[in-house]
Formats: structure tokens, sequence, C-alpha cells
């Protein structure tokens, strides 16, 4: 998408616990795929920033 045009991030993150397994989370990267809205009069690059992590063993 071109530079230029507005830009919004959302970002979808679990939370930095595994509430399933135990744990903590670290980060390893992101994802971060984006859409074109167009708002009468202009354009906006909506960013949804997706983290990529990886559980860590708890204690």
């Amino acid at each position: 998408m071109p530079q230029h045009l507005d830009r919004q991030d959302q970002v979808l993150s679990p939370g930095k616990e595994c509430t399933r397994w135990g744990g903590t989370l670290k980060t390893l990267g992101e994802g971060v795929p984006e859409e074109l809205e167009y708002v009468p009069g202009r354009f906006i690059a909506n960013r949804i920033v997706l983290p990529l992590e990886l559980r860590q063993q708890a204690g």
C-alpha cells in the first residue's frame, strides 16, 4: 500500500501468560496484514498486528 496513507494499528494480543498450560509468552515477531478502508473523502490503511508468541515453561 502507498506509504502516504494514514495508518491505524490494531494489536490482537493473547496476553502475557498462557492460561491453558501455564508459563509466560515470549514475543518472537509479528505478522502485520493491511486492509484498505474508504472513509468519505480519503483512504485509510488498517494494520492488524498479530504477535507471534512462544510459550515458556512455568517455573
